[in-house]
């Protein structure tokens, strides 16, 4: 089975219970997106997503993936 990467963020953002534009402003607020472009590393996007919002490793990656097409 393929999900695509639309059903991805939709499971990362009732995981999250933050929506797409929350997880972009506190991704700003913290200091990782300044000026519209991502600064912070992989990394340490991957460990914020898992640890301070509670998503698993692959939609992790898919919100990063949203934040870098959205900057």
């Amino acid at each position: 089975m393929i999900i695509s990467f639309k059903a991805y963020m939709d499971n990362a953002e009732a995981k999250s219970g933050k929506s797409r534009d929350e997880l972009y402003r506190t991704a700003s607020e913290k200091g990782f997106i300044v000026d519209g472009k991502i600064v912070a590393a992989h990394k340490k996007l991957l460990e914020w997503l898992k640890s301070d919002i509670g998503l698993g490793h692959v939609h992790a990656n898919f919100v990063i993936a949203y934040l870098q097409l959205r900057t």
